[in-house]
């Protein structure tokens, strides 16, 4: 924020010094001129100017003040370009879209000077190439690519334009390049979102058996989907060691329609009282199959945790929230540092939970319509972050009489884990911990009654187990 005496100070000078100010340029053999770095203002060009934030800069009233290349915000010139953004959805329908145009938004607002205003969104596959070079061609000096399925394609198009400067969603890459990776460590919300719900269904009747029983339904088995079953299972059995995560694989983010509903006759059928969606879409159409079935079973109550900013507002207790993104701190943190010259494109971003919301990139956002979300609850969670962060990534590290192994000894050599599992590990996760399963024969007929749960198997050859639901093959996605 720019300190109040800048305004008071600037606003003192006489336009004529102002215009004279604003008609230099950066020049080593001069003071320093706009966005130049500067200790105070005897550094810095004209007698308008001042040294704000370890920077030079002209106050303004419009941008005809403002000197080549820089533009007028919040009454100061300071250097501008344009920043572009990416998305295979738009945010109206996608709420994992949603939440990255809500952290545009909110860059927009902390940095004005800057102009946010380029967005290619509901972007399929092969359409990409076209839409972050229309991007370029519009003058986008950074493009932010929201999705792990562009990344290829989008070092490609770094490569070939090495002015611009990428930066992917997901994609640990920062090889000090122009194309740099954001992976914000989202299972510890999942860890967190554990916790909350297995607390929650404490609070349910003991005679209610289906309590520790919650059905996860995954997009695809990759690393990234994979830490997130195995981190919100860790959070569920710390609060209750007999929680048990059924899962379900579905074929893709973003699955044909009506396998979702399928997906949650699944799970239902198996015997869960809660259902985490981690599909990347269908929210509402699964909202709206539990809302009715809950009307017809209101004695069978089931409850859903959903993600990707999914609002439970208004649709009754039974939604209780889940695992949410907040962009903005991190998209105004890396324009920031690019504007002033301090992006260092070979350090990992990899943000870590915090227990304010409002600053922390990835958090748990709980229906307030369920009274059990509250006072102790919430000091529990705000205590669970800590644990999970001090002094590094905890989420897989051994906690108390809470071991780290996974359902098959064969997809992780080194067994149980000992210390923590580290990035390299982490981004490449092929094994599921204790406390998830499926059902005994997970490629039988969809009715087919025999649903026993066993310790879910990892995969064996080219596909996960069920090799198809629906009949779509569940392809082998993590190393």
């Amino acid at each position: 924020m720019r300190p109040n005496k800048l305004k008071l100070k600037l606003a003192s000078v006489t336009l004529t010094g102002l215009l004279a100010a604003c008609s230099l340029v950066a020049d080593s053999e001069l003071k320093g001129g706009v966005g130049q770095t500067c200790e105070e203002a005897t550094e810095c060009q004209g007698e308008a100017a001042d040294c704000v934030d370890g920077r030079c800069v002209l106050s303004c009233s419009t941008a005809d003040e403002c000197p080549a290349g820089t533009s007028c915000a919040a009454d100061v010139c300071d250097v501008a370009f344009k920043v572009g953004f990416v998305y295979d959805g738009n945010p109206v329908d996608s709420g994992f879209s949603r939440a990255h145009d809500e952290g545009r938004l909110a860059a927009k607002a902390a940095v004005p000077w800057l102009d946010f205003a380029l967005v290619a969104q509901d972007i399929q596959k092969d359409q990409e190439a076209d839409a972050m070079s229309g991007l370029i061609a519009d003058g986008a000096e950074v493009i932010f690519v929201t999705t792990t399925r562009f990344g290829s394609v989008a070092q490609e198009l770094a490569a070939n334009n090495p002015n611009v400067r990428f930066l992917n969603f997901g994609i640990p890459s920062w090889d000090g390049g122009n194309f740099s990776g954001y992976v914000p460590r989202y299972h510890q919300a999942w860890y967190l979102s554990g916790v909350a719900l297995a607390s929650f269904a404490g609070s349910l009747p003991a005679s209610d058996t289906k309590r520790h029983n919650f059905g996860f339904i995954g997009a695809l088995p990759v690393p990234e989907v994979i830490a997130q079953l195995n981190a919100f299972t860790l959070g569920a059995r710390s609060v209750d060691p007999e929680a048990k995560v059924d899962v379900v694989w579905l074929a893709g983010f973003v699955p044909a329609d009506g396998q979702a509903e399928r997906a949650v006759d699944y799970l239902i059928e198996d015997g869960n009282r809660f259902l985490i969606n981690r599909i990347g879409a269908r929210n509402t159409a699964l909202i709206n199959k539990l809302e009715d079935y809950n009307k017809a079973n209101s004695a069978d109550k089931i409850y859903a945790a959903v993600l990707d900013n999914a609002d439970c507002t208004n649709r009754g207790d039974f939604c209780l929230g889940g695992p949410t993104w907040n962009w903005g701190p991190l998209y105004t943190r890396i324009v920031q540092e690019i504007q002033h010259g301090t992006f260092d494109s070979a350090l990992p971003i990899r943000d870590s939970i915090q227990s304010d919301a409002k600053s922390s990139v990835v958090s748990l956002t709980l229906n307030p319509a369920q009274q059990a979300f509250t006072g102790t609850l919430r000091d529990q969670l705000s205590q669970t972050i800590e644990n999970l962060t001090a002094g590094g990534d905890n989420t897989f590290a051994p906690k108390g009489s809470l071991k780290v192994c996974p359902t098959d000894p064969e997809q992780r050599p080194e067994g149980c884990v000992k210390t923590r599992v580290e990035d390299d590990e982490l981004g490449s996760m092929c094994w599921l911990v204790e406390g998830v399963v499926q059902r005994e024969d997970p490629n039988s007929d969809f009715n087919e009654m025999n649903n026993n749960l066993v310790p879910a198997r990892t995969p064996e050859g080219e596909t996960w187990p069920p090799a198809s639901f629906e009949g779509t093959p569940i392809s082998l996605s993590c190393n």
